[in-house]
């Protein structure tokens, strides 16, 4: 996924192929397990006995990539800084 270069031998071993704050956490886990938070598989049976015009399918959607969003515009740079330095 270009997150990562290997070297292999004695002196081997992995780091970053980019900056850390050129690489999102969006990437990160969309390398390692595909979705962040796939929806529901009860929420597109037909006989889930959810009504359709419910709107909880919808709002699921929403959460979904609102947290997305977020893991999207997240770099990993945050992982090594303090919380209290995350929000400018």
């Amino acid at each position: 996924a270009g997150i990562l270069i290997s070297k292999k031998g004695q002196h081997g071993g992995y780091k970053l192929a980019r900056s850390p704050d050129e690489i999102t956490l969006g990437q990160v886990v969309a390398s390692v397990q595909g979705e962040l938070m796939p929806i529901p598989l009860w929420l597109e049976e037909v006989d889930s006995g959810l009504s359709t015009d419910s709107g909880l399918s919808e709002v699921v959607k929403q959460a979904n990539f609102a947290v997305q969003n977020i893991f999207d515009s997240t770099s990993i740079e945050v992982l090594v800084c303090k919380p209290e330095n995350w929000l400018g």
